[in-house]
């Protein structure tokens, strides 16, 4: 039977106004109307609060201090939300009209959390292309996202707000700062595998200067990851293949000839083994 769930819609932003506004109407445009859209601001002062006022009584808004840590504005928008479903959007990606209309349809078929792929866009081009990791994701799907690393985009997943409730939402411990999505998706698999892969890209990224990591928090963040998930295993294929590409990034191409000996070559996926190959190839070249 269709059933029109409500559907809180987490928005946590800082001095994105422009770029949230495209994000907002991105939302008015929803073929499916049933949904609330709560923006948790991070105290800005460029007019973020004046544009939302301009909105209908959907779209609430709220100011917080969060210290560098989104974890809490995401978990105090959920705290407000009246939605028996959850999803996130982050100030500067927008998404497709029909995206809520499909998540919905599947939302009535028992899934308790749903994920799909989006449009990559970078700062000036209009090119655009789907992300490279979005993937149907294998049962045991805790092992499939330890061992295979991060498979959505965090504006694309639409969950259950009972259940993550029960995990008490997102970690807001610093050291899980840029990866406390990924952390939070992990705890919900360990209680919940009733995952889905919405068909099609239903939305876009918005990749610029202001969201791009840098080499060091990406190392810090796989080191962070291994130290809560891994501890003395051997560290998963991805987590290495990170680490070599960090390290060719920042041009210390011995330490990046070390992590080849961490690497069985003739254990990996074929497309594995043809990044090994042309990471050493380009490495060797280098030394």
């Amino acid at each position: 039977m269709k059933k029109d769930n409500l559907i809180s819609i987490i928005i946590p932003t800082y001095k994105r106004v422009i770029k949230l506004k495209k994000a907002l109407n991105s939302i008015l445009k929803q073929k499916y109307d049933n949904w609330e859209a709560i923006v948790i601001d991070n105290k800005s002062n460029d007019g973020t609060k004046e544009l939302v006022k301009e909105y209908n009584d959907k779209i609430f808004f709220y100011e917080i201090e969060n210290n560098g840590i989104i974890a809490k504005s995401r978990n105090f928008g959920i705290s407000k939300a009246k939605g028996n479903y959850l999803a996130f959007l982050d100030s500067d990606d927008w998404w497709e009209r029909d995206k809520l209309e499909k998540t919905n349809y599947y939302i009535n078929k028992g899934y308790n959390f749903l994920y799909h792929d989006m449009y990559v866009v970078k700062n000036n081009t209009i090119f655009k292309k789907k992300t490279s990791y979005c993937r149907h994701l294998k049962k045991k799907i805790y092992e499939d996202l330890i061992n295979n690393g991060p498979a959505f985009p965090t504006s694309s997943v639409v969950i259950n707000k009972e259940l993550f409730n029960n995990i008490e939402n997102f970690d807001e411990d610093p050291r899980l700062v840029t990866w406390e999505d990924y952390d939070a998706w992990i705890r919900f698999s360990k209680i919940n595998e009733n995952f889905f892969k919405v068909p099609g890209a239903l939305g876009c990224i918005k990749i610029g200067d202001d969201n791009a990591l840098n080499a060091d928090k990406l190392r810090d963040n796989i080191h962070n990851f291994n130290l809560k998930y891994i501890k003395e295993n051997k560290m998963p294929e991805w987590c290495i293949f990170s680490l070599l590409r960090l390290s060719v990034i920042k041009k210390d191409f011995l330490k990046a000839k070390q992590y080849f000996n961490d690497l069985n070559f003739f254990d990996l996926s074929f497309s594995n083994k043809i990044r090994f190959l042309v990471f050493k190839i380009f490495v060797f070249l280098k030394i």
